[in-house]
């Protein structure tokens, strides 16, 4: 599947494709495979508010990049 989708758009799949794949092994309607990635996206955000809750914080990502320094 990945390397079909690579050459019929030129560019390696998202979660896009896997929704759409996803839809129609459901055999879900047209369309479905954008309230399947709300769905997924409500949940996660559902579930990081009940963990601040709980903590009594709210939660902030520490990251440091330790990547290539960007170029203009």
């Amino acid at each position: 599947m990945q390397a079909q989708t690579q050459r019929l758009v030129g560019q390696p799949p998202v979660i896009d494709t896997a929704l759409v794949a996803l839809r129609r092994h459901l055999g879900l309607p047209r369309g479905a495979a954008f309230g399947l990635f709300a769905l997924g996206r409500s949940l996660g955000w559902i579930a990081h508010a009940l963990e601040q809750r709980a903590d009594a914080q709210l939660i902030r990502p520490r990251a440091l990049y330790t990547g290539p320094q960007p170029t203009a």
